[in-house]
């Protein structure tokens, strides 16, 4: 049996300003589709015993208008919310043929649940996806009414202000998810779209990259701040990752990417987007697997995001799985997927509803 490699070559990238930024540990890949078939029995092949080249990782920050079209943006969504207070932007991803992944904040800075709690809401929304060649096919028709999940956690945190109105409760990020699930399948899906989630129980990852939509605004315009080139699907590598699993820390469920200070990994409107990293099980093609929903930075500007953080998608996927089970059009399978966890690769517990 030939194997297919997908060869990406180790490069120097430079940062915003101009400074040299060092090459990742070089490590292998293979081609999903390849792999998926050398695993249908169940059994796990070995990359060595594969046969795989050695191909480079590059770490380079989301950029303006730089495509990244990969095994693993599959199904990673734009996502226009219509609230009562105002209109936002962010990403998502596909988690089953009618329900997409995003972060809580998203629907609570648009007025959908600030003031009030209700466990289910009906929200108008706009979702597209762009496809490898760079094209955009809508998913929904726009402005459609979906029903939006969200934690009473998550609404509870966000709601504790000062007296300036600021969030004062930083442990919301752990629950700053959402879930939007449509009354009938999301149009122009197929299976490899959907992102296999990290239950509980899995383990954790050196590095993960990070998939959005998000505006790249002039403060690191180095590609001339073409707007029509701006909100296409971009992706950003995330290593130097703290997992927080204390229960004793106010980030508890999260993780966090301690970014360089300058360095535009994410900007506005990438809120929502998965941070997943690739993985092989069985013959079922997925989009890779998704470990956490981006959901906080801080920096200096829009894009210039320090300490990254994203909320982590095992503690709180039973929950998915369960909102996603009342609708009619989703079934879920646990499954495992093997993923390299930056010094050797592993089985981690995952789930794939479809």
């Amino acid at each position: 049996m030939k194997t297919t490699i997908k060869n990406l070559r180790g490069l120097s990238v430079l940062g915003p300003s101009g400074s040299s930024r060092r090459t990742p540990p070089r490590l292998t890949w293979l081609a999903a589709g390849s792999l998926a078939s050398l695993l249908s029995s169940g059994c796990a092949v070995p990359l060595d015993e594969a046969g795989a080249d050695e191909v480079g990782r590059v770490d380079q920050a989301i950029e303006n208008g730089e495509l990244r079209p990969s095994s693993l943006n599959g199904g990673t969504a734009r996502i226009k919310i219509h609230g009562s207070t105002k209109t936002n932007w962010c990403s998502g991803q596909v988690v089953a043929r009618d329900t997409v992944l995003t972060a809580a904040h998203c629907l609570y800075d648009a007025g959908v649940y600030n003031g009030g709690w209700s466990k289910k809401k009906e929200v108008r929304v706009t979702v597209t996806h762009q496809d490898p060649d760079g094209s955009w096919t809508s998913l929904s028709a726009p402005g459609e009414w979906v029903s939006a999940f969200v934690r009473e956690e998550y609404v509870t945190r966000a709601n504790k202000k000062d007296a300036n109105g600021k969030q004062t409760d930083v442990s919301r990020f752990g629950w700053d998810m959402a879930v939007l699930r449509r009354s009938i399948p999301y149009g122009n899906l197929v299976p490899s779209d959907v992102s296999a989630l990290v239950t509980a129980s899995a383990g954790q990852v050196e590095f993960l990259y990070v998939y959005g939509h998000g505006f790249f605004e002039d403060q690191f315009c180095d590609r001339g701040c073409n707007p029509a080139s701006d909100e296409q699907l971009r992706r950003g590598f995330f290593d130097s990752l703290t997992w927080d699993r204390s229960s004793s820390s106010p980030h508890y469920r999260t993780v966090r990417s301690a970014t360089l200070p300058g360095d535009a990994h994410t900007c506005n409107e990438d809120s929502g987007g998965p941070w997943k990293t690739t993985g092989y099980s069985n013959a079922t093609a997925t989009s890779g697997v998704q470990y956490a929903v981006h959901v906080a930075g801080s920096g200096s500007g829009t894009c210039a995001e320090m300490d990254a953080r994203g909320a982590i998608v095992g503690y709180l996927d039973h929950w998915v799985r369960d909102v996603i089970l009342q609708g009619a059009y989703a079934s879920c399978q646990d499954t495992a997927h093997q993923v390299f966890t930056g010094s050797a690769w592993a089985w981690v517990d995952t789930r794939i509803c479809w």
